[in-house]
């Protein structure tokens, strides 16, 4: 037997018994990430996968995956070497909590989406409350983009025509995110609206891509900081751009993705945007707001970090240091 295999037999084997004995887990598998401040009880959530083996999702800052093995290494600070060892040396309870197996995720379809609620002025307030360091774009904009509203929630349709990958959904009073309808996790925001010759910008949020949307400027967002890969066909719609902006949040997990996705885009079309003096796309809009014009408008310093921006290299591009 190959060791994953037995790695495997071993997940099945404690089930998720080494989640809930270290994490208050609701009855459908959500909890808190034990691993970062400030994040609502459902930043993670845990499902059973069909092959038996439960595997635990943040939604958060981690944007990772985790089974039984990297969890109690992760939680418990050891080595995944240590972590074996551990969960082979303890027996399961026969009482330990189980949850359903999950079942294939069902698309989402342009005929139920089109009939979802559109943005409304009032939510795109809650939505602003929510985050006072971001710039938040208007109800028109993202009506515009595809973001309807449900359950006081906004859902970003990762879609290209009438195919959908996921639908990411973000509270509209907090910072709290899930998916729903999730049949890939490679798919790009806004890919729609990348056409022949055009400049695009790669960016890590819906929002910020819609804030850039505000400005004239065609942009795409990732599912998450961890994504690596692409659907084919949402890569051969990306390489339709004349140039390609890798812009991504200016910290090292927005540095990894950005040079993640890079591998996918030739040399000659690639170009790196970084800036000093926020974290993302909007908190630097917002910042050109409080600021009043001192710096020019926040189109205007886009435009200029445009303009300084260069061809790439094949090295990993730097994260701003802070």
């Amino acid at each position: 037997m190959k060791p994953q295999d037995n790695f495997r037999e071993l997940k099945r084997a404690v089930g998720m018994e080494p989640f809930a004995a270290r994490i208050s887990l609701s009855e459908d598998g959500f909890a808190k990430c034990p691993f970062h401040d400030g994040d609502s009880d459902k930043s993670f959530h845990i499902v059973q996968l069909a092959d038996g083996v439960y595997l635990g999702t943040c939604f958060s800052e981690c944007e990772k995956k985790f089974d039984a093995i990297d969890f109690v290494a992760r939680f418990d600070g050891l080595t995944l070497a240590d972590a074996v060892k551990k969960l082979e040396s303890q027996e399961p309870s026969e009482n330990a909590p189980r949850l359903a197996v999950r079942e294939k995720p069902e698309p989402m379809t342009a005929a139920v989406w089109s009939k979802a609620k559109l943005v409304t002025d009032a939510d795109v307030a809650r939505l602003a409350a929510s985050r006072p360091h971001s710039a938040t774009p208007s109800a028109s904009t993202l009506n515009a983009m595809g973001f309807r509203i449900k359950d006081n929630c906004l859902g970003a349709p990762f879609r290209m025509g009438d195919k959908f990958y996921t639908v990411k959904v973000r509270s509209l009073r907090e910072k709290e995110f899930f998916q729903a309808h999730s049949v890939s996790q490679r798919g790009l925001f806004n890919i729609d609206a990348v056409t022949p010759g055009c400049d695009v910008y790669v960016v890590e949020s819906e929002l910020d891509a819609a804030v850039l949307h505000e400005i004239g400027l065609i942009a795409v967002s990732v599912v998450n900081a961890s994504q690596k890969r692409l659907e084919p066909e949402v890569l051969e719609k990306l390489l339709k751009a004349k140039r390609i902006f890798l812009v991504g949040d200016q910290d090292a997990a927005g540095a990894k993705c950005m040079h993640a996705i890079s591998k996918w885009i030739p040399n000659e079309q690639r170009y790196r945007i970084t800036f000093d003096d926020a974290k993302d796309i909007g908190e630097l809009a917002r910042l050109a707001k409080s600021n009043m014009g001192l710096l020019g408008t926040f189109e205007e310093q886009f435009r200029d970090l445009i303009r300084e921006a260069a061809p790439t290299e094949t090295q990993e591009p730097k994260a701003v240091v802070r």
